[in-house]
């Protein structure tokens, strides 16, 4: 299994080609698992808005993709889309997107569909932020604008190591990471938003600027 996790779905850029060219291949069916948003979502127009054509985030996920060659891209939508539509999507596709949003409500809804089976029989997963973070059997939540609280949820199970998304290096962050790594002495990846990590059967490879954190010594 291969899995790319990044902060960004704008993985064109050399720090992320110059590795993902590898696994990215032109010819591949993707499709896009929008289902990760903030409850302000509430029905397929507003999902449109964000996913559709011309919505916010169309552009931003299919162009990056496209400039490997990946042309077939289908998106899957939790309001138009019936769960024998959704798993045949997942199904058929070379590539399965696991956008950014909200990682408990992206795994709420995905338990609520019963899509966990299908998305873990995946050979290619790429995640970006939350989409990344419910890769992980366990992961923190650190708070920000969007969550007040610190806290651990689980994921996916499928990696068995820690993220700190959109890092900075900033204290609050740094704090809250310790905090991670003194609770369950997971191995920590902090991600850049030039940064990302390529996972290919448990083998770590990092892309642009990471930090690998352990609760013996930091990395860069």
């Amino acid at each position: 299994m291969t899995s790319i996790l990044t902060n960004t779905g704008d993985i064109a850029q050399p720090w992320a080609r110059r590795h993902l060219q590898k696994v990215l291949k032109p010819g591949m069916k993707a499709c896009i698992l929008a289902m990760s948003d903030f409850d302000n979502v509430k029905d397929q127009a507003d999902w449109e808005k964000d996913y559709g054509p011309g919505g916010t985030w169309h552009a931003a996920y299919e162009k990056p993709l496209q400039s490997y060659g990946i042309r077939d891209i289908t998106w899957i939508s939790p309001f138009r889309d019936s769960r024998t539509e959704m798993l045949q999507a997942i199904e058929e596709a070379d590539l399965l997107v696991l956008p950014g949003g909200a990682p408990d409500l992206f795994m709420k809804r995905i338990r609520r569909f019963g899509l966990k089976k299908a998305i873990r029989e995946k050979n290619l997963l790429f995640g970006i932020s939350a989409g990344a973070m419910i890769q992980l059997q366990d992961y923190h939540i650190t708070p920000d604008d969007d969550y007040a609280d610190f806290a651990w949820q689980t994921g996916l199970g499928l990696l068995f190591f820690d993220l700190e998304c959109h890092f900075t290096g900033n204290r609050h962050q740094r704090e809250h990471l310790e905090r991670a790594l003194e609770e369950k002495g997971l191995e920590t990846w902090a991600l850049y938003e030039d940064g990302g990590l390529l996972v290919t059967d448990g083998i770590v490879t990092a892309m642009g600027r990471v930090e690998r954190h352990s609760a013996n010594r930091t990395e860069s």
